[in-house]
């Protein structure tokens, strides 16, 4: 009994500990005195208001009609959609205001610490160097550097999770396969494109080596993770199958150069990432994790094969990030390399999951004794030269002396500490006390090297926030956004202007990404622009090429007032007249037709339409692909038919003399085929499991068997 209760709170100490490094790191944003800046407050979080406020998972949205003019709801795929903590969240009644997303963004960093504790104790560690292993990630430069980028956070937390599920250990269970086709399906619907890549080649790496060493059980283990990776895959369908059965209608990924990661970003392992010197955004070249858990590859013994598991995440980080994606040929012959353009972002996750890994099997094998005093000794001061050239060169590369205080301090620490422990009376009889003792200064070495280090530098993650600045960041209050909402079912019968700030094109294109465009996704209203990321829309694109062109105000003032329609000439110029103030239903050469507004519902529009001739009219909406027309008369209805865009990316369509009532609808991609892409997954997962663990059942019954009759002979 005893020995039950001191095993139980040994297991919960270093959980408990990870919780405390956490309060403590963003107390302030648990107190909701604090948030996290730039994007994170942008398309991050409105998006994700407006996605779940605009039908969830029950009844997903196929139209966003409130900003950017409007688009396609598959296009918003950093909105959190289908993501498990938010739909929990949504089904609970609970509003996602900024401090309920900021909540959720910490909590993250804790489930990737978790991760990581529980992926180092899976390999073999004990439980003091993988608590270690958990600060280290806990303070990697991802959680800090890039948090205003939710979906990159999300990713980096699930990486720990995933290698975890994926080691063969995981599939001997009854659920092996069911849990690893779930976090496999949570990954890829929340993370970043890039990472996702950067994962997928990463799991591949880590499953070949790892099935290396499973002998006979090597292909159940190939066969089981096969079954959990398709199964996870379709299981996250809902979010990516009508982006693919759209196919590129209307898309065109626009390939940008790339992001620097070089050499020099080596330099951030031991220094600060703030040197305006370094190359790209403040976000996207931080490598840094405390050097403390780096410092253990010293003693590893570089014959094992998790020391290389971890090495060889390194290694394929730096050369996938650093060599393939600088290339632009073999950029283009590697699978997904083009998907992002932001590499030291998408690997180093990889990255520093590698070093953590071999750090912790150096230190792993120094508390269990593994090294002699000697050797000890020896590699402390090879560690200590290594980080004293990076050091220099730092110095070299521009950075300021006071900067180099807190990284020699940390070399100073860990060689005392590496050398100093061998000598600790006690230790060489591996006294518990002392060896214990031992464990702890290192667990305090790592969480205090990585406190010092992200809290001398919180630009990147830590933002005052208050009801003022909720105010002027957006414009209001999210309460007040919300409180404003049309009530469910009210549908109106034409749309009400559109905001906009700048009174021009050229005043209104360089704030088409402010903050204060959020009141439209929380008030369920509309505004012309948004941080929305509609880089891929070949429509939206065209539309702001329009907007820089003459006749850009003209087309502002359309687009920005009531619903309206305007009369264009058989033929010459479709660009749209400058209502000039007017906001009458139909503007042009209107004589002879007259249009009334029946209804703008988020997916479909119906007006009744007079007119004595055959007739182009032009709406001051965005065309997209998947916008249909359908006019009717006394008679009966005539064939839908594709509304078709013009030279401005505004969506048109003709009616023939007399009346009709008109009805556009867009008929995007279903999403039946996700959700039964979904099941499917789902039931694979289970027979996956099923399968598996009967396979493992049946191994070792005949390995108990042979082992018995080898004993007989």
């Amino acid at each position: 009994m005893q020995k039950s209760i001191v095993g139980t709170i040994k297991a919960i100490v270093p959980l408990l500990v990870l919780v405390l490094a956490n309060i403590i790191t963003f107390g302030d944003q648990y107190a909701g005195t604090a948030t996290f800046p730039w994007d994170f407050l942008g398309g991050y979080h409105a998006q994700s208001v407006g996605w779940f406020l605009g039908g969830g998972v029950t009844s997903p949205p196929t139209w966003f009609p409130w900003t950017s003019m409007g688009f396609p709801a598959f296009l918003a795929i950093q909105s959190g959609a289908w993501y498990l903590p938010l739909v929990l969240l949504s089904a609970f009644g609970v509003t996602y205001s900024i401090y309920v997303a900021t909540v959720v963004q910490v909590l993250h960093v804790l489930f990737g610490a978790l991760g990581a504790y529980a992926l180092v104790r899976r390999l073999g560690v004990g439980r003091a160097v993988s608590l270690a292993a958990a600060l280290a990630f806990h303070f990697s430069a991802a959680f800090y550097s890039n948090q205003e980028h939710v979906d990159i956070v999300r990713a980096v937390a699930w990486l720990p999770w995933i290698l975890f599920v994926l080691h063969p250990h995981g599939f001997r269970f009854r659920w092996g396969a069911v849990i690893a086709a779930v976090v496999l399906s949570q990954m890829l619907t929340s993370g970043y494109p890039g990472n996702l890549v950067s994962t997928v080649y990463g799991c591949g790496f880590w499953v070949l080596l790892l099935a290396s060493g499973e002998g006979k059980g090597r292909a159940i283990y190939l066969i089981s993770v096969a079954t959990s990776v398709v199964a996870g895959t379709l299981m996250a369908m809902p979010k990516w199958l009508p982006l693919i059965l759209n196919g590129s209608a209307g898309l065109s990924i626009e390939h940008l150069p790339p992001s620097p990661f070089n050499i020099t970003h080596f330099l951030t392992l031991v220094m600060p990432y703030t040197l305006d010197r370094l190359p790209g955004d403040l976000t996207m070249r931080s490598l840094w994790i405390p050097l403390g858990v780096i410092w253990g590859i010293a003693f590893a013994d570089y014959r094992s094969r998790v020391f290389w598991l971890g090495a060889g995440l390194v290694m394929l980080g730096v050369v996938m990030g650093m060599g393939v994606r600088a290339s632009e040929h073999l950029s283009h012959l590697m699978p997904g390399m083009l998907v992002s353009r932001f590499p030291l972002s998408d690997w180093r996750p990889l990255i520093d999951v590698g070093f953590i890994i071999s750090g912790c099997v150096g230190w792993n094998r120094f508390v269990s004794r593994g090294c002699s005093a000697r050797a000890v000794a020896l590699r402390s001061l090879v560690a200590s030269g290594v980080v004293t050239v990076i050091l220099v060169c730092a110095s070299l590369a521009g950075y300021p002396v006071d900067s180099l205080i807190r990284p020699l301090i940390a070399v100073w620490v860990l060689a005392s500490f590496s050398v100093g422990a061998q000598w600790v009376p006690g230790l060489a009889s591996g006294h518990d006390r002392y060896m214990s003792a031992v464990k702890i200064l290192l667990i305090v070495i790592v969480g205090v090297e990585g406190y010092w280090y992200q809290t001398d530098q919180t630009a990147a993650w830590r933002s005052p926030w208050t009801r003022e600045d909720e105010r002027v960041i957006v414009g209001g209050y999210l309460s007040d956004y919300l409180n404003s909402r049309p009530s469910q079912g009210q549908i109106p019968t034409r749309r009400p202007a559109r905001f906009v700030l700048g009174a021009t094109a050229e005043a209104a294109l360089p704030q088409r990404n402010s903050l204060l465009y959020n009141r439209c996704w929380y008030a369920a209203s509309y505004c012309v622009f948004s941080y929305d990321n509609m880089r891929m829309s070949v429509p939206h694109r065209n539309f702001i090429a329009a907007l820089e062109r003459a006749g850009g105000d003209a087309l502002l003032h359309f687009v920005s007032n009531p619903q309206q329609l305007a009369v264009i000439p058989q033929a010459g110029s479709d660009q749209a007249p400058d209502p000039a103030g007017s906001d009458a239903a139909v503007i042009g050469d209107a004589s002879g037709v007259s249009v009334a507004f029946l209804q703008y519902a988020p997916d479909s529009v119906l007006y009744r339409v007079s007119a004595v001739r055959d007739t182009t009219l032009v709406e001051n909406e965005l065309w997209w692909p998947g916008w249909r027309m359908e006019a009717c008369n006394t008679q009966g209805c005539q064939s839908s038919v594709a509304t078709k865009p013009t030279s401005q990316s505004l969506r048109s369509w003709k009616v023939k003399a007399g009346d009709w009532t008109v009805r556009l609808r867009y008929a995007g991609p279903s999403y039946l085929p996700g959700y039964l892409c979904l099941g499917v997954g789902l039931l694979l997962a289970l027979l996956g499991g099923v399968y598996a663990r009967g396979w493992h059942a049946a191994t070792d019954r005949l390995v108990d068997h042979l082992r018995k009759r080898s004993a007989k002979v």
